[in-house]
Formats: C-alpha cells, structure tokens, sequence
C-alpha cells in the first residue's frame, strides 16, 4: 500500500550515510538541531564528508557515494524518521556504536566535537 505525505524538513547527511541507510546499514546522524522521537520526517539531502571517517569494510562504497555528488543538482533518493535519540557521554559509548555502523570510533569523536 502507498501512503503518501509532504515532507517539510529536509536533514543533510554525507552521501555515503545516505547510501548506507539504502543499503539497509546502520548509521550515525549527528544533525547540529534538536530532534524529537517519532514526529519529525526529514528528506535527506546528500553532502560531502571525509572518505576517511568510515570503516574499511565500507570505504570502497563511500569513495563512489563521494564522487557521484553533483554540485549543480541534488537528488533526494531518501527519507527519515527520527525513531530514538541518545547522548553519548563516554568512550565505551563509542566503541559500541562504532562497531554497530559505518563510522569509524574516532569519526564519531571528531563529530561530537
């Protein structure tokens, strides 16, 4: 079944967490506003990042994420829900989520800073 609904928020990722979501991966968003669990949908809007952030088992996937932006034209291929929310606060917290997603645990402190 189809449901349909307008989107009015739209929430930039890096292209290759995009394509990780797509892929059916997890993935760490770290948007610099507030969201709140359950209400908010959000387009999600490809760019940049550093290849360098990303585990070895998903580099060759964000290098090409990477060079397919066109900076003249975005397609938006994907959508979110903000589901959860957590704070982390500890190294461990890292470690964990590191190994559950793409990122590497040093990307994710970099982020957080």
């Amino acid at each position: 079944m189809n449901k349909s609904f307008s989107i009015k928020q739209a929430l930039c990722l890096p292209a290759p967490d995009i394509k990780a979501l797509i892929q059916g991966r997890s993935i760490a968003a770290m948007p610099r506003i507030s969201l709140s669990p359950g209400n908010q949908q959000f387009a999600l809007y490809p760019c940049e990042t550093s290849e360098g952030y990303y585990r070895s088992n998903f580099l060759a996937i964000a290098q090409r994420a990477v060079a397919s932006l066109d900076a003249e034209q975005v397609l938006i291929k994907a959508w979110a829900e903000c589901s959860d929310r957590e704070y982390l606060d500890n190294a461990e917290s890292f470690n964990i989520l590191s190994q559950l997603t793409v990122w590497t645990e040093e990307a994710l402190q970099e982020m957080l800073k």
